[in-house]
């Protein structure tokens, strides 16, 4: 079948057709799979999990720390004031210790 050229429809003086919105739509609601395609192999889930695993349970640990030490808080006391004041900043720090896992 011998090639034949098309003239370009009247009104857009040779302009290329832009791809419809509808085919860009399409390739944004069908992401890879990134396991199935290759891009990454079997043991790097299981170092997500882990990961995600050592995060929350972390920040559980520190959370409940938090609220212990908030029951016991004695608003009338100096002492008490400073003390709290000074843990939230060694729970700040230890969140330092969570960020590689996020």
């Amino acid at each position: 079948m011998p090639l034949v050229r098309r003239e370009p429809p009247e009104g857009n003086a040779g302009i290329p057709q832009s791809p419809k919105v509808s085919d860009n739509l399409l390739k944004v609601n069908k992401p890879t799979l990134p396991l199935a395609s290759g891009e990454f192999s079997v043991p790097t889930p299981v170092l997500l999990v882990v990961a995600f695993l050592v995060m929350v349970s972390g920040h559980g640990l520190l959370a409940s720390t938090l609220w212990q030490r908030a029951q016991q808080f004695d608003i009338e006391n100096k002492d008490c004031i400073t003390q709290f004041y000074m843990f939230i900043w060694k729970l700040f720090y230890a969140e330092y210790f969570l960020i590689p896992f996020v």
